[in-house]
């Protein structure tokens, strides 16, 4: 049992990690993209407008992820309850190797699409066009 709540532990740090940075973008965006920490790709760094724009995004986006990867996490996790290390361990590095790979991808596609849905690619609104 010790070891099954151990490896729990290990599956949901990546989850509560995504999270406190989900917190950190939507809530104390930094004031320029030039600081130690936010959301940076090649879109959100065009003007001030995207910048804050996608920090709130990516922090509203890290607490969707984690609002599906969590519980469904702690419930594959519950289903091996009992388990040897033997197929607890393999079982933990593929649950967080499949929590990053998802991460990852959400992370590099959602939010340009959604940036270039409010902004030209000169990171001016669509709208004051």
């Amino acid at each position: 049992m010790n070891d099954w709540l151990a490896l729990l532990i290990a599956d949901c740090f990546f989850p509560l990690l995504v999270l406190l940075n989900g917190v950190l973008f939507y809530f104390i965006t930094p004031s320029h993209y030039y600081s130690h920490y936010g959301f940076r790709n090649g879109l959100s760094t065009k003007s001030k407008d995207t910048w804050e724009f996608s920090q709130k995004y990516a922090g509203k986006l890290c607490f969707k992820m984690v609002l599906i990867v969590l519980p469904l996490t702690i419930a594959i996790k519950l289903l091996m309850v009992g388990q040897s290390l033997d197929i607890l361990g393999p079982t933990t590095a593929i649950i967080v190797a499949v929590q990053i790979v998802f991460y990852f991808l959400i992370m590099l596609c959602l939010p340009n699409r959604e940036i270039r849905k409010y902004f030209d690619e000169n990171g001016k609104r669509k709208e004051e066009q």
